[in-house]
C-alpha cells in the first residue's frame, strides 16, 4: 500500500458490519440488481444505484428499496452513456493491440506492448468509476480522476482490484449478496483512499466484536 493510513482491514471490518446491519435490505436490493442485469440495458443504472445505496449506508444515511428504484431512473442515461464510453475505450485498446501485432516488426511489438500496459492500467482504474460517479453523478470526471487515483496509488489500487475481482467471483456463486458486498467494500475502500486527500472523510470502524453474532441481544 502506498500510504500507511490506508487500511483494507478497516474497510473489510466496516463492510462486514455494514452489510450485517442492513442484511435484509442488501439481499433484496441484490436480487433486484440481478434481475435488472438480466435485461442488460438496465445493468449500468442498477449498478450505479447499488453503489449509491452502499455509500449512503456507509455514511449512516437512511435508505429504502424505493430509493434504489428511484436511483435507477435517475442514473439511467448518464450511467448508460458512461458504460458505452468505457466499452468503446476497451474495444479500441484491444483493437489497437491486435493491429500492432499484425503490423509486425520491432515497432509493432513495442507499440503492442505499450498499448497492452495502457489496457491494464485502464482496466484497473475502472474500480474507481462507480464510487466517483455515485458521488458526483458526472460522466467525464470519473474517467479522469480514476486514472489519477490509479497513478498516485498504484499498489493500493492493484490490491483493491484483486479484492474486488474476488468479490465479483462471490457474486457469481452467491447472487443473493455478492454484489452488495462488492459495492460496500468498494465504497469503504474508496473512503480510505479519499482520507489521504481529506482526513475528515474517514469514518471510524465500529467498535464491535464478532461474538456479537452469537449473542446479539447483549449488544443492543
Amino acid at each position: 500500500m502506498t500510504n500507511p493510513r490506508i487500511s483494507f482491514s478497516r474497510a473489510w471490518h466496516r463492510t462486514f458490519w455494514q452489510v450485517y446491519d442492513h442484511l435484509g435490505l442488501f439481499v433484496l436490493i441484490n436480487l433486484l440488481w440481478f434481475l435488472c442485469s438480466l435485461t442488460v440495458i438496465m445493468l449500468p443504472s442498477a449498478t450505479a444505484s447499488l453503489f449509491r445505496i452502499s455509500y449512503l449506508t456507509a455514511v449512516k444515511k437512511p435508505v429504502t428499496v424505493g430509493l434504489f428504484l428511484l436511483l435507477i431512473l435517475k442514473y439511467f442515461l448518464r450511467s448508460t452513456f458512461l458504460t458505452i464510453i468505457l466499452a468503446v475505450l476497451l474495444f479500441l485498446l484491444i483493437f489497437n493491440i491486435r493491429f500492432y501485432l499484425n503490423f509486425g516488426g520491432t515497432w509493432g511489438l513495442v507499440l503492442a506492448g505499450i498499448t497492452f500496459w495502457i489496457l491494464v492500467f485502464f482496466v484497473i482504474s475502472t474500480i474507481y468509476i462507480f464510487p466517483l460517479f455515485t458521488r458526483r453523478a458526472k460522466i467525464w470526471k470519473p474517467l479522469f480522476y480514476s486514472f489519477i487515483l490509479l497513478i498516485n496509488n498504484f499498489r493500493t489500487s492493484l490490491c483493491l482490484f484483486i479484492c474486488m475481482s474476488f468479490l465479483f467471483f462471490i457474486q457469481m456463486i452467491l447472487p443473493i449478496i455478492g454484489m452488495s458486498l462488492l459495492s460496500s467494500f468498494a465504497q469503504n475502500s474508496f473512503m480510505e483512499i479519499e482520507s489521504i486527500y481529506n482526513p475528515d472523510i474517514r469514518i471510524a470502524s465500529p467498535a464491535r466484536a464478532f461474538k456479537e453474532l452469537i449473542r446479539p441481544w447483549e449488544y443492543r
